[in-house]
């Protein structure tokens, strides 16, 4: 096995990895929270509250998202640049989304989270916190979204690639 080969595979693998978690692991973290916070409504539980608890998966969640990212990128980054051919279709769609999910990711990771974060402890204390809160946590259910759906097609498009 010759080394170009090798790292070809590596880089392929890499993205597999990457991708699967920023797809399947985020689409399970949004399952949870929402699972949770039903539950903790349920339980008598103020949304403040709910949040308050359930911010620090997503927190932490980030910080692995953004490891991710930056595993795409450099997989991608040195499978291109190894790569002799020019992109077909189906690589370019790969190419876009696989952007759109490491911008998507560092939104949520780098501008979102962090301010959802220093408001946190204010939460359940301030009216003018919470409504930031809220409007931050919109923001992040669109970014969010946009990992989860530019990690899938990402994913699906290679097999439209016609050979």
């Amino acid at each position: 096995m010759n080394t170009r080969r090798a790292i070809a595979t590596t880089c392929a693998s890499a993205r597999l990895f990457a991708l699967s978690i920023l797809f399947g692991g985020s689409s399970a973290i949004v399952f949870a929270a929402i699972t949770f916070v039903k539950t903790a409504r349920a339980q008598g539980m103020t949304v403040a509250e709910a949040a308050r608890y359930n911010a620090p998966t997503f927190i932490a969640y980030s910080k692995i998202a953004l490891v991710l990212a930056a595993v795409l990128a450099l997989a991608e980054l040195t499978e291109y640049f190894l790569s002799q051919v020019r992109p077909t279709v189906s690589q370019a769609i790969r190419y876009g989304a696989e952007l759109a999910c490491i911008a998507a990711t560092l939104v949520f990771g780098v501008v979102i989270v962090p301010a959802m974060d220093k408001l946190l402890p204010e939460l359940t204390r301030s009216a003018l916190a919470y409504d930031a809160f809220h409007k931050l946590h919109h923001w992040s259910e669109v970014y969010f979204g946009c990992m989860i759906l530019f990690a899938l097609i990402s994913l699906v498009a290679p097999a439209f690639k016609k050979e």
